[in-house]
């Protein structure tokens, strides 16, 4: 599969989805749709860390960051997480714990990583956008 997106094209990523409908037929019954980007998105996003010139930054949840430490570790808070961090954390809050365990993986730096705002779509405008919490963290090395 890895060797069939190395070329960076989407042709190669057609290529991959279909030799996963090969895979999947020959052990079940389940019907895959045709290639289509809706069911290919996960494929591009491999892609994408497979043809990236740097080095790759791993994406962890606070769950299986427990124990490990990276010299940089950026954080996703929500804005309730954040106001918690601002007035101090309880070790009897499941929540705060993870906090604490996110905000601790580094050895050197924590930095709070900011997600872009997504661009308005057709359906959400005059919405006002959901805010999204992402409770993982990701080493930056």
């Amino acid at each position: 599969m890895i060797e069939t997106l190395q070329p960076g094209t989407p042709a190669a990523i057609k290529a991959a989805y279909n030799q996963l409908v090969t895979v999947v037929g020959a052990v079940s019954a389940r019907y895959l749709r045709p290639p289509h980007a809706a069911h290919t998105k996960r494929l591009t996003m491999l892609q994408s860390r497979l043809t990236h010139s740097g080095r790759p930054v791993p994406g962890l949840t606070t769950h299986q960051a427990k124990g490990g430490e990276w010299d940089i570790v950026g954080v996703v808070l929500s804005d309730t997480e954040r106001s918690s961090l601002g007035v101090g954390l309880s070790v009897t809050q499941d929540t705060h714990r993870k906090i604490y365990v996110a905000t601790t993986r580094a050895r050197y730096r924590t930095i709070e990583v900011m997600s872009a705002p997504p661009p308005p779509s057709k359906r959400a405008a005059g919405k006002t956008a959901k805010s999204t919490t992402a409770k993982h963290i990701a080493g930056l090395t």
